[in-house]
């Protein structure tokens, strides 16, 4: 089933992105007297228990896909 898109729905999404980019700003300017400097954050621990997280629930869904894949067959 190929999905089938109007030139014109074509046109129109362009110009959205297009013309909302500029729209689009992280941050506008400040006065001199604002303290903008980030606080160090100790991110490292979580990125490494994620990881690992990520990991274990990953062998363990595999491991229980092909075992049930066994079971069938």
């Amino acid at each position: 089933m190929k999905l089938k898109i109007n030139p014109i729905h074509k046109l129109l999404i362009l110009a959205i992105f297009l013309f909302s980019a500029p729209v689009a700003t992280a941050q506008t300017g400040f006065d001199d007297d604002v303290d903008d400097e980030p606080e160090e954050v100790p991110a490292q621990p979580f990125a490494i228990a994620g990881l690992m997280l990520g990991v274990f629930a990953g062998y363990y869904l595999i491991k229980k896909s092909v075992s049930q894949k066994q079971i069938r067959n």
